[in-house]
């Protein structure tokens, strides 16, 4: 006995216990959520025979779910939808045989679970549009077809109708920048219409915020500028939306303010409109400066018109000192300076006389002679200023097939002879004689006259170090202003723009550059001129009119071009989808910018007056800020901020309900439940009933086992001390 006591004690001492698995009945869940609407399993007779067929005699129990637990559906042959915006599936507390696509969040445990593969739903005939995105650059359409090619209708955009084949695909348009909104509708011939549209609005970049430089009075709604009160700080250029140069000659901006300018533009993201005039263009000295490299508009003509000769002098006077160099330095700086500015397809020869000419270069396109370093290395000053035989020389060897300009850089300290022959010869060959006196010697007055013969220039330029700015001068006069006086018709081809044709007193004669985009034209004498252009230029955009336009066309072009300057330090994206996804990179060359504190504001486009929705954005990573969000359901403005500055605006489409974001069994979420819950994936092929692993039941019988040993070791001590044994 005290055997068999110890023994039970042992036993209760490791914790035993007795298991039975216990049959019950199976509930039989069916999903009614609208992404099933096409399941084999809608049809009541068929649900019926299949859950026969699964589950034989086994007793069983039907729950019908969408956001939850719903009330049965109607009694009729198919099942009606149960609408929710998300299947949510409730918990269970038997064995469950599911019904289902599976398109929900799955429950970490529960009782095992055997989903049934519905055919009907593996590949289900869909369309969505899974994306709209209106960047100013253009529009972008997501599309993602299951099934046979669909018709694409967009209003608010161009084309209007495109065609969206199988798989997903970006489908580019251009906005019609009248549009408030862009609708992307797919023509309906599937089950689930609801995924078929989208619907977002066109964010327009705020009416304030536009700087007017220039003299004339500036618009209503813009802020006025002089030319000289640009703002130097780069920082500042972030604020406007547009910045208009009103017929602003290139000489009336520095060349900082220039460089301000390029980077609100190339670096900034922000738009420009260069208007026309007396001031602008060719007429204002636009020719090899930033303004011209902005414009899409050329102040000169594609192929070369004039020859240029520049002669500098280098006689033996000219290796005297000036302003703290030589003569000979600051004059050849004088010349090249001039190689940007002269019309870049135009021929240039360039070289230096005295006893004879020393070309650096000839024939040559201005564009190729300003890379080049010049004067070259073996160019010094030498011998006598041998002035008439080096005209005569360039009269002789100059063709007679482009108008010419002779630029002389001199003292002219020389000796002239019949000046009248000399003169006639220039006219002949079509050479205008433009002169740069930096210094008034013998031969001044007589050329001064034969300059003016054949319709040049002459300037003096008593102090060296104003050479540079008085060759600038010399060229500028003999350039050619291309300012018409004659009325035009000006006819806009453009229909964002919707501006009718417009008469016009005066205008600027300018070139389409490659890629620039025409937005108006006139005709004259049977030629089709450009009258207004524009073009992506960087990271921004360029319209520029060779006229001076009306207010009502200041303020249409400025709403189709206006966008918000971007902080180059801080780049935006966003991702658009069942959840709204934006993160922020801020990088300042190589620092990492921390602890900004971003935050992501929404306004309802049916609210713009109502206050935002503020999410913060936590950073993620050194310099990286990330935050992802249920999209909104109706069409939102978003806005990203930094230390209460805006710094990435977006429209955000009003996006359809999360139900519909995928159609068709989620083999992947089948598979997890199943194996999570240990259950199983019954395919369409199985007819015989499951072998359902059935929930065990546990007993413990610790305390029996150590109760039965106890009481046997205390017998056996009665026992024995009855007996005498002990």
């Amino acid at each position: 006995m005290l055997l068999i006591g110890a023994t039970l004690l042992a036993i209760a001492a490791g914790l035993p216990s007795i298991s039975w698995r216990v049959a019950q009945s199976v509930l039989v869940r069916v999903d009614l959520s609208p992404s099933t609407r096409t399941a084999d399993f809608r049809d009541r007779d068929y649900l019926t025979h299949r859950i026969a067929k699964l589950l034989g005699d086994t007793p069983y129990r039907i729950e019908y779910f969408a956001s939850g637990v719903v009330p049965p559906p109607p009694d009729a042959p198919t099942l009606a939808d149960s609408f929710c915006e998300q299947t949510i599936y409730p918990s269970a507390d038997s064995v469950v045989l599911l019904f289902s696509d599976c398109q929900f969040d799955l429950p970490i445990s529960g009782p095992a679970t055997y989903i049934t593969l519905d055919s009907a739903l593996d590949d289900p005939v869909d369309g969505a549009i899974t994306d709209i995105d209106t960047a100013p650059s253009g529009g972008r359409i997501g599309t993602r077809i299951a099934g046979p090619t669909r018709t694409l209708s967009v209003l608010g955009a161009t084309p209007t109708t495109q065609q969206a084949p199988p798989g997903e695909i970006t489908h580019l348009v251009d906005i019609d920048r009248n549009s408030t909104s862009i609708t992307a509708r797919l023509n309906s011939a599937e089950a689930w219409p609801e995924n078929d549209v989208l619907t977002s609005a066109i964010e327009r970049p705020e009416a304030t915020g536009k700087w007017w430089i220039g003299n004339t009075p500036a618009p209503a709604g813009w802020k006025q500028f002089s030319p000289g009160d640009l703002p130097l700080a780069p920082e500042s250029y972030l604020q406007p939306s547009v910045i208009a140069l009103a017929n602003i000659p290139a000489d009336k901006l520095d060349a900082t303010r220039q460089q301000r300018l390029t980077q609100y533009v190339r670096t900034l993201g922000g738009s420009l409109l260069i208007l026309g005039g007396d001031h602008a263009f060719g007429a204002g000295g636009y020719y090899g400066t930033p303004l011209d490299a902005l414009s899409p508009l050329a102040s000169n003509p594609p192929a070369p018109t004039t020859q240029w000769i520049i002669l500098v002098d280098a006689s033996g006077s000219m290796s005297g000192p000036a302003a703290g160099s030589t003569r000979w330095t600051l004059a050849t700086q004088a010349a090249v300076t001039l190689l940007p500015r002269i019309p870049p397809t135009d021929l240039v020869n360039i070289g230096g006389f005295s006893d004879s000419i020393d070309w650096w270069t000839q024939g040559k396109s201005a564009k190729e002679i300003a890379a080049m370093a010049l004067p070259p290395p073996q160019a010094a000053p030498h011998g006598p200023t041998n002035l008439q035989p080096a005209i005569q020389n360039v009269i002789d060897a100059l063709p007679n097939n482009m108008p010419a300009h002779l630029l002389i850089i001199s003292d002219f300290d020389a000796t002239l002879t019949d000046t009248a022959r000399l003169a006639t010869a220039l006219r002949a060959k079509q050479i205008h004689l433009d002169l740069l006196a930096i210094g008034e010697g013998s031969a001044l007055p007589t050329l001064r006259q034969v300059s003016a013969q054949t319709g040049g220039n002459t300037l003096v330029s008593a102090d060296p170090s104003q050479w540079s700015q008085s060759a600038r001068d010399l060229l500028s006069a003999a350039l050619p202003d291309r300012f018409e006086t004659d009325r035009i018709s000006v006819v806009f081809t453009s229909n964002a723009l919707n501006v009718a044709p417009l008469s016009v007193p005066f205008w600027n004669r300018v070139w389409a550059k490659p890629n620039a985009t025409l937005l108006a034209q006139t005709t004259l004498t049977s030629a089709t001129l450009p009258m207004a252009a524009e073009w992506n230029l960087g990271q921004g955009r360029v319209l520029a009119a060779a006229f001076a336009p009306p207010a009502s066309i200041i303020d249409a072009f400025s709403r189709h071009i206006a966008t918000s300057p971007r902080d180059p330090r801080i780049a935006v994206s966003h991702e658009a989808g069942r959840n709204l996804t934006v993160t922020v990179s801020a990088v300042d060359g190589n620092q990492f910018l921390n602890d900004l504190h971003p935050a992501l504001e929404l306004r309802d486009a049916a609210e713009p007056d109502a206050a935002p929705q503020s999410h913060p954005i936590p950073q993620s990573a050194p310099g990286q800020y990330s935050l992802r969000i249920p999209a909104p359901r109706s069409t939102q403005f978003a806005s990203v901020v930094v230390n209460s500055r805006s710094v990435d605006r977006f429209a955000v489409a009003g996006r359809y309900a999360p139900e519909f974001e995928s159609i068709g069994n989620d083999r992947r979420a089948m598979d997890k439940l199943a194996r999570r819950t240990g259950g199983a994936v019954i395919l369409p092929t199985q007819t015989t009933p499951i072998d359902i692993t059935w929930p065990t039941r546990r007993a413990p019988v610790t305390s029996p086992l150590a109760f039965a040993g106890a009481a046997v070791i205390g017998l056996a001590l009665i026992w024995m001390r009855r007996t005498g044994t002990i």
